[in-house]
């Protein structure tokens, strides 16, 4: 644990090949929801078991170091890195360094420029074809800037051409790793591919597992894009109605880096979400109430200077109910995602109800509980799952009884 980590809706949109990051005003009077990582904590987001989001990362820490050569051996409170070692070689340093925001967090990005490496070593294994690099860049300027893959000519080229000139802003450049940009060592070296080059960290996914809960359905995020594995259903929110969330399928195969989703398949089985560069999604998250929980420690859930929490509900998925997040230290893994609703006065648990997400709006499906309070409800004392089935010999767990739900211990 390195600390609480300001969680500022990382996924205010789809990104395509980037990190959306949205500057937090921590000297506003704003509410806030402080998110411990305790594993007891009653509402914490599916506890399911999965690798880390990284295969490995480093981040430089330390504003005007006084060193443009080194190493984490040598200098560990320059950088934080994690699952590696990482050298250095800059064209500068303590002048020509700009302060970034990377998951809530202040690193520093420093120019590379055309020089180089930064070579970054797995503390266990090696690097392998397919890997995926995600490169933190300063927007410098409206150019081509990223990085090259063991030699400064002829590797693999990871870059991204800005839109706009803003010193301030952080871009993502995200690539796929070949063979031959593998040294013999098995490690990585990144050279500048120009002069406004500035790098202030590089993360490179593998892939992430994910457990299904006993419910059949999760939440689910990455910092990168992934693959949506054969036997997963991926649904985004799309509408709150009294007490249901309403969950509308994905209708493509990959999920966009920095994107909540809900995640159903087998129960009690994992799966596999494989990290991609392509990141080709063919849906419109505009309308996702999902957001995105990427980053690798505690959470704060900050209320902006118009929210409040009459008017605003942050919910955590347990057990296949939406449960609202109090005022209250609560957990929230990594790799997860809440649900926000606005301009809501009720701190009641919603239900889910999935949807197909068919071009032509037929043969919609709908399962799971939806609003119960609009229609009088049956007496009649049969037990039903939460899927609706009949069950006629309950055993421990949760049950619809006379429309009300029933837990046997």
């Amino acid at each position: 644990m390195e600390g609480i980590l300001y969680f500022k809706q990382l996924c205010s949109k789809s990104l395509r090949g980037g990190v959306a990051q949205q500057a937090s005003d921590r000297t506003s009077a704003s509410r806030r929801i402080f998110v411990g990582c305790l594993a007891a904590v009653l509402f914490m987001c599916a506890p399911v078991g999965a690798n880390a989001q990284e295969l490995c990362s480093f981040y430089f820490t330390t504003q005007n170091m006084n060193q443009n050569s080194g190493s984490s051996s040598d200098y560990p409170s320059y950088v934080s890195a994690s699952d590696c070692s990482v050298s250095w070689t800059l064209t500068s340093t303590s002048n020509t360094c700009y302060s970034v925001s990377i998951f809530g967090k202040a690193y520093y990005a420093y120019k590379l420029g055309t020089g180089g490496p930064i070579t970054i070593t797995l503390s266990d294994g090696n690097f392998q074809e397919g890997d995926i690099v995600t490169i933190y860049l300063v927007d410098y300027a409206t150019k081509e800037i990223g990085v090259y893959v063991k030699t400064k000519t002829t590797g693999t080229q990871i870059v991204t051409t800005p839109t706009t000139s803003d010193k301030n802003n952080l871009v993502t450049a995200t690539g796929k790793i070949s063979s031959s940009d593998i040294d013999d060592a098995g490690t990585l070296s990144f050279y500048g591919n120009g002069s406004n080059c500035y790098v202030a960290g590089i993360a490179v996914y593998r892939s992430i597992d994910q457990t299904i809960v006993s419910s059949g359905y999760n939440t689910f995020s990455a910092p990168c894009a992934t693959t949506i594995p054969e036997g997963i259903t991926a649904y985004q929110a799309t509408a709150v109605s009294g007490n249901t969330v309403t969950l509308t399928a994905l209708s493509g195969s990959v999920i966009s880096a920095n994107t909540g989703v809900v995640i159903k398949g087998t129960a009690n089985q994992s799966y596999t979400f494989t990290a991609t560069a392509d990141d080709n999604s063919t849906d419109n998250f505009t309308n996702n109430l999902l957001i995105a929980a990427t980053a690798d420690d505690a959470y704060t859930i900050s209320f902006s200077s118009n929210e409040s929490a009459t008017d605003t509900k942050y919910y955590a998925l347990s057990a296949g109910v939406w449960k609202v997040i109090a005022n209250s230290v609560e957990s929230i893994t990594a790799n997860k995602a809440i649900l926000k609703v606005e301009n809501s006065t009720s701190s009641v648990a919603l239900d889910t109800s999935f949807s197909d997400d068919l071009s032509n709006g037929s043969n919609s499906e709908t399962t799971g509980i939806s609003n119960v309070t609009t229609k009088a409800q049956p007496s009649d004392g049969v037990y039903y799952n939460l899927q609706g089935m009949r069950v006629a010999n309950p055993t421990s767990g949760m049950y619809i009884v006379n429309g009300k739900k029933v837990i046997i211990k």
